[in-house]
């Protein structure tokens, strides 16, 4: 075993031994602080960038669909 092995056992063999000797009350509360440091993050960016690519879609629909009925306006006017 070479010495970053050995430094990579020992950290997980201290993280090991410090969460067995936690109560359940202190490794919920850290599960938790991870869990909503992750949601920040990861989890709201890609859904906050979901959202905005929806908004973009729609308002590129509404810009076509009142350029169709303008241009058909247009058309109607000229016919008169």
């Amino acid at each position: 075993m070479g010495p970053k092995e050995e430094d990579k056992n020992s950290w997980w063999d201290l993280a090991s031994t410090w969460l067995f000797q936690q109560g359940v009350s202190t490794v919920l509360l850290l599960v938790l602080v991870v869990l909503g440091i992750y949601t920040l993050k990861v989890i709201v960016p890609e859904h906050l960038a979901l959202i905005q690519q929806g908004y973009e879609r729609t308002e590129k629909a509404h810009e076509a669909q009142i350029k169709y009925i303008m241009d058909t306006l247009r058309e109607v006017h000229r016919n008169k």
